[in-house]
């Protein structure tokens, strides 16, 4: 086997922001691997498509709006199959700020749907197309690499484009995963890192603060917040839940802690609560208690 060398550099466009942190930056590689994938087998179609992504200018220099994580779902249509290539930024700096985004989705990352890709039965390209400015849909007409078209982050609510100005490039490492039954969320619970990276920039960038009120554009740590996610089949309705603290675990007293939401909701709750005082109630309906929740005192998934 030939021996692969790996060189790890940062840019000379990053030199200073690095070197303006207040600890001093490290990279520990933990494992480094390589997987061909052969025409023919499953993923490789979905590799073969999979989007190029030019940063927008000035996010990586602050550490900003980084690409965590991309993914992709095989969605069959009618005369085709679609690959739906997602990504899930850290933040936005634009767009929906952090208090919404808690209230909205339970996370302060931007998941974004970026390019979606359309294959007739011979597999050749029938159609393709990428998320704009103002979250419009945009025939795609830009470069390639192959078969992997080159993208740009333009506006700071992470929208793309097929064509601007030139800055670093990532492909991050494609994900194959399936929602069915759950919430783009699932993605993030399943790779739980993006929580603390997002979580570590908007408390960098000031953004998090206690006691922070919905409108303020601020959110209580985000590390406070218990998370839940439904599923089930609605009709001109909302589901309701209400969440307490038991009295005989901690000593402030009964807290009960209500919300409405339709999908997906964070609840704030005391420092010192965790896994074993805490209480849901509601219409039969399925729970999952996503595992980002308390991280002190980590939570599995739990069915109700």
């Amino acid at each position: 086997m030939t021996p692969l060398a790996l060189a790890l550099a940062a840019p000379p466009t990053l030199h200073e922001a690095i070197f303006r942190l207040e600890r001093p930056a490290e990279v520990v590689v933990t494992v480094a691997a390589i997987e061909s994938v052969t025409e023919g087998e499953t993923f490789h179609e979905a590799l073969a498509h999979a989007p190029i992504l030019s940063t927008r200018r000035g996010s990586l220099e602050r550490f900003s709006d980084l690409p965590l994580l991309m993914w992709v779902e095989t969605v069959p249509v009618e005369d085709a199959r679609e690959l739906r290539y997602s990504v899930v930024f850290s933040n936005e700096d634009g767009g929906t700020p952090p208090d919404r985004l808690m209230a909205t989705w339970g996370r302060v990352t931007d998941i974004e749907l970026v390019y979606v890709v359309a294959l007739d039965r011979q597999g050749r390209v029938a159609r393709e197309s990428y998320q704009g400015k103002g979250h419009v849909m945009h025939t795609f007409r830009g470069r390639k690499e192959g078969n992997h078209p080159v993208l740009r982050v333009v506006t700071k609510n992470n929208m793309v484009s097929d064509r601007g100005p030139q800055t670093p490039r990532l492909a991050p490492a494609l994900i194959p995963f399936a929602l069915e039954g759950v919430a783009r969320e699932a993605v993030m619970d399943a790779h739980p890192r993006t929580y603390r990276v997002s979580g570590q920039e908007v408390r960098r960038e000031g953004r998090v603060r206690a006691g922070g009120r919905p409108g303020s554009k601020q959110i209580p740590d985000p590390r406070e917040f218990i998370y839940l996610e439904a599923c089930g089949v609605l009709t001109d309705a909302r589901l309701a839940f209400d969440v307490g603290v038991r009295t005989d675990a901690l000593d402030e007293g009964d807290q009960p802690l209500p919300s409405r939401w339709s999908w997906i909701g964070p609840i704030d709750l005391p420092v010192d609560a965790g896994p074993s005082t805490i209480e849901m109630g509601s219409e039969p309906c399925t729970f999952r208690l996503r595992p980002q929740a308390l991280p002190v005192r980590p939570v599995g998934r739990q069915d109700r």
